[in-house]
């Protein structure tokens, strides 16, 4: 398993970045890309909270993940279901820190890639970082506008 980290600090309110990363079907007002979000199951007891299942298409990759664990604002973790990329997740999880006037968000996820060789894995492993710290830049500008 690779794990893949991004970390960005937003000049926002906690509450505010929390539940603009934890919004699906919000992410296409901001997120580039972003073709298709929808709430595929509510949470147990609130509606993003543990047992959601959320769904969105960004550019040619879809995916559906169930969110095992929900602490608002503090954090919550993912675990990707189904995927149009060949790979197996493990976990995701978001983590949001008050940091002064704005909040520090650091985002890990430990995937593996199915049915590629060990010399293709870091190149996955790039991608999914840069990928992560590009919409953790998007995120940061819609907030921050």
């Amino acid at each position: 398993m690779k794990t893949v980290e991004a970390s960005i600090h937003v000049q926002a309110p906690i509450d505010r970045v929390f539940d603009l990363m934890i919004d699906t079907e919000g992410c296409p007002a901001w997120l580039k890309g972003a073709k298709k979000a929808k709430l595929l199951k509510e949470g147990n007891d609130a509606r993003y909270g543990a047992g959601a299942i959320r769904s969105i298409r960004l550019s040619g990759i879809s995916f559906a993940e169930e969110i095992v664990k929900y602490d608002p604002p503090d954090s919550f973790d993912y675990k990707v279901q189904k995927c149009t990329l060949p790979m197996k997740h493990e976990l995701g999880r978001m983590e949001f820190v008050r940091s002064g006037d704005g909040t520090d968000v650091h985002w890990i996820s430990r995937a593996r890639g199915k049915h590629i060789g060990r010399l293709l894995e870091p190149l996955m492993s790039r991608a999914m970082t840069k990928s992560f710290q590009d919409i953790l830049g998007q995120a940061k500008a819609a907030l921050e506008s």
